[in-house]
């Protein structure tokens, strides 16, 4: 019977990759609406957006790195419920300081 075998340092800069790459991210939820459910969630996509945006804009303002920003790495599944005529949508948009 044969073994796999990982070089170690291989194998520890794997492990230091898994745990450092989530721990990066943050999330905010944002939300939207619209007469319909695409409407809605675009609305909470480009709210999310905004508010990335603003973040960005005060991280940069207090910090000494000017250079510094946010970016959006992906938005979350779209959820929605009926509001009388409208729709109304929330989405988790993830980002990390670049």
């Amino acid at each position: 019977m044969s073994r796999l075998r990982f070089p170690l340092p291989g194998l520890i800069a794997v492990v230091g990759l898994m745990v450092a790459g989530p721990a990066m991210a943050e999330v905010l939820s944002a939300w939207g609406t619209g007469h319909t459910r695409a409407a809605a969630c675009q609305d909470a996509k480009r709210a999310g957006e905004r508010q990335v945006r603003n973040l960005s804009y005060a991280s940069v303002r207090g910090s000494r790195d000017a250079s510094r920003t946010l970016s959006v790495t992906h938005i979350g599944y779209c959820e929605c419920s009926r509001d009388g005529d409208d729709w109304e949508c929330t989405v988790d948009v993830y980002y990390e300081r670049d």
